[in-house]
């Protein structure tokens, strides 16, 4: 017996809905997927907020210089004055430092 045109249409409606719920979860899916994403940023984003906030030190070895310094831990020995100017109050001149000093790095 042949189909009639009210079957098919019940047929076709049958479909969409089903492609419907498929697509709203995929949608939800992805939402979720997504929010997870944003969350995990936002967490980095609060960790190295933190990190930069917590007062750093390095504590002076045989051999460095401030150059040697500011190259360790800036990746950028031209950067020295900018330790020095920190740390004026124990090191008043550049060029002598010593073993065991616990400078400031700003």
């Amino acid at each position: 017996m042949p189909e009639s045109k009210s079957d098919k249409s019940i047929a076709d409606q049958i479909i969409e809905e089903q492609k419907r719920q498929q697509l709203e979860e995929q949608a939800r899916k992805l939402k979720e997927q997504q929010d997870q994403r944003l969350e995990e940023a936002k967490q980095r984003i609060r960790e190295r907020g933190a990190a930069s906030k917590a007062k750093k030190t390095y504590v002076v070895q045989a051999g460095d210089t401030l150059g040697k310094i500011a190259q360790e831990v800036y990746g950028d020995g031209s950067r020295w004055k900018e330790i020095w100017e920190a740390n004026k109050d124990i090191v008043p001149n550049a060029d002598r430092i010593e073993v065991g000093q616990k400078l400031k790095i700003p």
